[in-house]
């Protein structure tokens, strides 16, 4: 009679459980089917082809075809296209979720000029997940990582050198309490193809690791929580006067090496601007100082500026002269002072010393532009294992949610 009782339990926990996860199920088929067709978050653009939900008993996965991301502007469509999308869940903790996307990835966007071609790129990565884990329904964590992704130009026309690829790429974004947002990135062997590379041959980076702060962070609020555009919460964050803190920005190539750090910001037209600077270690040679200064372009109306100065050099000349004349006319004037008040006057007379100028600025000035010579990085260590983009690991463990460093 004991053994009988027990069996009824036991099967009576079963099919309540196996209701549970059917309702859990259908919860999850009925909310794709609601977002088919609209926006997921204001501006972006929700579609899929074909579903298919299972995972009983303890998971669900949802395995969507044809699933497209989309924004519109005035100037056309930006679109993210891939044959399958795959989350995975498990059914009792909807909080933490898994993406995975296998097949042909293409990314679409408008033309360069108007009546142009679209751009496209196609991507194929070995394996591209992606992990999030929600905190009151709005986003707090979020891991990307991309094995073996290959890349190139599909638009029409298009160089057939521009291809890009690395053996890793990934990205993790950490919110915390401190009004902040962690950002750890690192590529491991990226392999930049000759049509995008300025010297026209494969540029290979062995390393690029950043380990970097968003300062403002709950100007990502609203978005974090699906009710805010991509665009009005960067609006949001600018005029908050939010910057991206790099605390170490290390870049390897395969003879040198260096390690920077910095503070770059985004003005109101979308600009980044700011100044990285650390040391550039060649192999073999002493650390060397230097630095990359991001200016943003000035407008048609401006002059040109000198590559990473505040001033033009047909202005730096004309200053350099009033210095020397008002120099010269603070004593009584002599014959030798005057001689020389009128040959700085005609210095600015003189187009060639200018355009000397412009010349030696332009060589001068490489470090601050971020040329290919100068941008190499010092190795540091790999990402940490703890820094887990597959929650898989995070749903086996019951210690609290890893951090970034």
């Amino acid at each position: 009679m004991g053994d009988i009782l027990v069996r009824s339990l036991l099967l009576l926990l079963v099919v309540l459980y196996s209701v549970f996860w059917r309702v859990q199920a259908d919860t999850l088929s009925a909310r794709l089917d609601r977002a088919n067709g609209g926006e997921i978050i204001p501006g972006i653009t929700f579609a899929f082809a074909g579903k298919t939900v299972g995972g009983y008993p303890f998971q669900l996965d949802a395995v969507l075809s044809g699933v497209t991301f989309s924004h519109q502007v005035a100037e056309g469509e930006t679109a993210w296209r891939t044959e399958k999308l795959a989350l995975h869940a498990l059914s009792y903790n909807l909080d933490r979720y898994i993406f995975e996307v296998t097949g042909l990835q293409s990314f679409e966007r408008p033309p360069m000029k108007q009546g142009g071609v679209r751009r496209v790129i196609y991507a194929t990565p070995a394996i591209a997940r992606a992990s999030a884990i929600l905190n009151n329904g709005r986003l707090a964590r979020f891991d990307m990582d991309l094995w073996e992704p290959q890349a190139k130009d599909a638009t029409q026309g298009a160089d057939p050198k521009r291809s890009l690829s690395a053996d890793r790429a990934q990205l993790h974004l950490l919110a915390r309490p401190d009004n902040t947002i962690d950002v750890a990135a690192q590529i491991n062997n990226a392999h930049i193809g000759p049509g995008y590379a300025a010297a026209n041959t494969e540029l290979v980076l062995p390393l690029i690791d950043l380990r970097a702060k968003l300062t403002e962070g709950s100007a990502f609020d609203v978005l974090a929580a699906g009710k805010m555009s991509v665009a009005d919460a960067a609006q949001a964050w600018r005029e908050r006067m939010g910057a991206l803190k790099i605390s170490d920005l290390t870049l390897n190539w395969p003879d040198a090496r260096a390690g920077l750090k910095g503070e770059v910001a985004i003005d109101q037209a979308g600009r980044a601007s700011g100044r990285i600077e650390g040391d550039k270690v060649q192999n073999g040679k002493m650390p060397v100082k230097f630095g990359l200064t991001l200016l943003p372009p000035r407008g048609p109306e401006r002059p040109k500026l000198g590559a990473g100065v505040s001033c033009p050099a047909s202005m730096i000349e004309r200053l350099m002269a009033r210095v020397r004349e008002k120099r010269l006319n603070s004593a009584s004037p002599s014959p030798q002072r005057t001689a020389r008040c009128n040959a700085a006057r005609s210095s600015l007379k003189r187009p060639r010393i200018s355009s000397t100028a412009s010349r030696l600025l332009r060589k001068t000035s490489r470090h601050m532009v971020g040329s290919e010579a100068a941008m190499r990085v010092k190795s540091r260590k790999p990402l940490a294992e703890y820094l887990m983009t597959s929650l898989w690991v995070t749903f086996s463990r019951s210690a609290a949610v890893p951090t970034i460093l």
